[in-house]
C-alpha cells in the first residue's frame, strides 16, 4: 500500500493469490476510501480473488494492469471488480477452466496435471454476472482447459465494453446497493 498525497492510495497486488490472501487485503485496506489496484498476478484461489473482488467492488475501488504486468486466471476476477478498470496496451487478461487436482494418481510425464472443476466455473460464472460482466467473457472464462490460457488484449477489452473510466461512467457499474430488490 502506497498512500498518495493528492488522488487514491495505491494498493498492489503482484504474485500468486494464496489462502489468506483476503483477510491481508482487509487489513491492508482499513479505512481507505479510495484506491486503485494495481495487478500483476498470474492466478492463484478463485475464492480468494472473488472475495477480494467482491470487497473491491463493494468500496468502488478502480483496477488497473499495466504495461508488461500479467494478470491471468483468478487474478482477472479481481480485475473485472473495479468499478473503474484500466489495461494499459500491452497488457493482457488471462482466462481458463476453473481446475481441482486430477483424481487419478499424476504419472511422472505428467506430475501437476489438473482437472476442470465445472462447479467452479459455475460460481466463476455467477460472479461475473454479479458483476455486469459482458456474457462474451463469462463465456470465454470456461474455454480453455486449466493448463491453458485464452486473452483478452486491450482492443478486445475496449470493443467488448471491459474499459471504465471513473470520470465517464460514475456508478456504470452494479454495485451490491444498485442490485437490490426493490422493496
Amino acid at each position: 500500500r502506497k498512500p498518495q498525497a493528492n488522488g487514491p492510495d495505491v494498493i498492489t497486488i503482484h504474485g500468486v493469490i494464496e489462502a489468506g490472501d483476503y483477510w491481508k487485503f482487509i487489513e491492508i485496506t482499513r479505512n481507505i476510501k479510495q484506491a486503485s489496484v494495481i495487478l500483476n498476478s498470474r492466478g492463484g484461489s478463485i475464492g480468494q480473488a472473488i472475495h477480494i473482488g467482491r470487497l473491491i467492488r463493494d468500496r468502488n475501488y478502480e483496477t488497473r494492469v499495466r504495461d508488461g504486468a500479467v494478470c491471468d486466471s483468478a487474478c482477472s476476477f479481481i480485475w473485472l471488480a473495479g468499478t473503474s478498470r484500466h489495461l494499459d496496451r500491452r497488457a493482457r487478461l488471462g482466462f481458463h477452466s476453473a481446475s481441482k487436482p486430477n483424481a487419478s494418481k499424476p504419472s511422472a510425464a505428467k506430475p501437476n496435471q489438473r482437472e476442470r472443476n465445472e462447479r467452479g466455473n459455475a460460481i466463476a460464472a455467477a460472479y461475473m454476472a454479479s458483476l455486469g460482466v459482458p456474457q462474451q467473457v463469462i463465456e470465454l472464462q470456461p474455454k480453455a482447459d486449466p493448463c491453458c490460457l485464452n486473452y483478452i488484449d486491450y482492443a478486445q477489452a475496449k470493443a467488448w465494453g471491459l474499459l471504465i473510466d471513473r470520470s465517464a461512467k460514475q456508478q456504470a457499474l452494479p454495485t451490491p446497493e444498485t442490485q437490490l430488490p426493490a422493496a
